[in-house]
C-alpha cells in the first residue's frame, strides 16, 4: 500500500559464521543434548554362568595287575567314577600299584587327554563324553610276540559272540638276516582271539584262534607274503594253514593295506574274514577253519591280541633252518603299522574300554631281533588309537 514502507528481514550471514545469538558453544550444546536424548540406554550384559556337565569314566586295568588312583581316590580293574567337564575342569591321575613282573607303560583314553602320556603322574583333560581311561602296562617277561594284548574276559553277560580285528599296513620293503643253515627268515602279523598263555597271571585264555598274514624272506633276498590261519590249545598249535597256490597269481605287495577279523561264536564255531585293499591286487577271504583243523574247536574268549611274532619251527629241519620247537630268525622288516581307529574287538563298544598290555617280541638268536611296539595313540570317541611295531636290535 501507498504511504506504507516495506521492511524485510534478511539478515546478512556469512560463508562460516553463525549468528550472533547462535555461538558455536550454544549450538554443540544443543547437539549434545538432542544426542543424549535420542540415544538409546544400554544395558550391561549379565556374565555368562559356566554350567558344567556329567560323563562316566570306567577304568581297566591288565586284571589285578595295578590300581590307578584318580583324582585322589583309588580304582581297580572295572570300576568307574561320574566326572564333571565343560568348565575347564581337569583331574589328577597316577597309579598306587603294579604288580611284579610288569611296569608302568602309557594312559591311553577315548574319554579325553593328557597332558603327558608316558608319565606316571599327570593331569587328564576331560573331552566331554563317556568313555574309559586305561593304564596300559608292559609284560617283562619273555616272549616271541611284540603287539598289544587285550584283557575282555569283561563281556557283557549272556555274550555269545566275539571277534578281534585290525588293519595292517605290511612293510616298504624287507631284507634279509642271516639264519642257522641259511634258513628262511619268517615274520607273521595277525589278530587272534585266546591265547593268552602261562607265563601271564590270569584273566588268561588257552585256545587261540588266530588269522593273518606270513612274509618270507630267503637267503637270496626273494620277498613273499601269504594269508594264514591257526589254531592252538594249551599244549600245542596245529600247523598253519597257508595260502600259497591260492595265490600264486595275486600280488600282496608290500606296503599293501590289509584287514584281518577272527571270530568265534558258540552256535558256528571259529571264522574269519581277511581283504586286501592294494595299492597290490585287491581281494577278499573268508570262512570257517579252513585246514589242519582240530574238531569241535573253541576260541577262548577272555584275550585278544594284534601281534607281530617270531614264528615257531613245527618239525625238526624246518625251512627256517633251527631245530623242531625253536624260533625262526626275524628278517628285517622295518615296520608293521597300526593306524589310528583300526583295531579292537567286539562285543565292547569302546575298544580302549579294555586293559591293555604291550609285549616286546624277539626271535631269541644272538644277536635278538626285536619287535618294539610304539606307545599308543589316542583315538576319538569310541574308537582306538594306533602304534608301530618296529624291528630293532635292542629292546624297546
Amino acid at each position: 500500500m501507498e504511504g506504507i514502507q516495506r521492511r524485510t528481514c534478511n539478515p546478512t550471514v556469512s560463508r562460516g559464521q553463525l549468528p550472533s545469538k547462535f555461538t558455536r558453544a550454544g549450538v554443540l550444546s544443543l547437539l549434545l543434548v538432542s544426542a543424549l536424548v535420542l540415544l538409546p540406554t544400554i544395558a550391561t550384559p549379565a556374565r555368562a554362568v559356566c554350567r558344567s556337565r556329567v560323563a562316566t569314566i570306567l577304568f581297566h586295568v591288565w586284571g589285578t595287575a595295578g590300581t590307578i588312583v584318580f583324582a585322589g581316590t583309588s580304582y581297580a580293574d572295572g570300576m568307574s567314577t561320574s566326572i564333571s567337564w565343560g568348565c575347564g575342569q581337569s583331574y589328577s591321575i597316577s597309579y598306587s600299584y603294579i604288580a611284579t613282573g610288569f611296569t608302568f607303560r602309557q594312559w591311553a583314553s577315548d574319554a579325553g587327554s593328557f597332558a603327558n602320556q608316558a608319565s606316571q603322574s599327570t593331569t587328564f583333560y576331560p573331552a566331554g563324553n563317556s568313555g574309559a581311561i586305561a593304564m596300559v602296562l608292559q609284560y617283562d617277561g619273555p616272549r616271541n610276540w611284540g603287539g598289544y594284548v587285550a584283557d575282555i574276559a569283561s563281556a557283557p553277560p549272556g555274550t555269545t559272540s566275539w571277534s578281534a580285528y585290525a588293519t595292517f599296513i605290511l612293510p616298504t620293503s624287507a631284507s634279509y638276516v642271516q639264519a642257522p643253515n641259511s634258513g628262511i627268515d619268517k615274520v607273521s602279523v595277525w589278530a587272534g582271539l585266546g591265547g593268552c598263555s602261562p607265563g601271564l597271571p590270569p584273566p588268561c585264555g588257552t585256545n587261540l584262534w588266530q588269522a593273518g598274514f606270513l612274509m618270507t624272506v630267503t637267503s637270496g633276498g626273494s620277498v613273499a607274503v601269504h594269508p594264514f590261519t591257526e589254531e592252538c590249545t594249551t599244549t600245542n598249535c596245529q600247523p598253519a594253514y597257508i595260502w600259497n597256490g591260492l595265490f600264486n597269481t595275486v600280488n600282496i605287495a608290500l606296503g599293501d593295506r590289509v584287514y584281518v577279523q577272527v571270530s568265534y561264536s558258540t552256535s558256528g564255531g571259529v571264522s574269519f574274514y581277511m581283504q586286501d585293499y592294494g595299492p597290490g591286487d585287491t581281494w577278499t577271504l573268508q570262512g570257517g577253519c579252513p585246514g589242519n583243523c582240530i574238531a569241535n574247536y573253541a576260541s577262548d574268549t577272555e584275550s585278544s591280541e594284534w601281534v607281530v611274532e617270531a614264528p615257531t619251527a613245527v618239525a625238526s629241519g624246518s625251512d627256517c633252518g633251527v631245530q623242531q620247537g625253536y624260533l625262526c630268525v626275524l628278517p628285517n622288516y622295518g615296520s608293521f603299522t597300526i593306524p589310528n581307529n583300526s583295531f579292537g574287538t567286539t562285543p565292547l563298544s569302546a575298544d580302549f574300554a579294555l586293559g591293555l598290555l604291550r609285549t616286546i617280541g624277539d626271535d631269541s638268536h644272538q644277536p635278538s631281533d626285536y619287535s618294539n611296539p610304539s606307545y599308543l595313540t589316542n583315538g576319538p570317541i569310541s574308537n582306538s588309537g594306533g602304534w608301530t611295531v618296529t624291528w630293532g636290535t635292542t629292546p624297546g
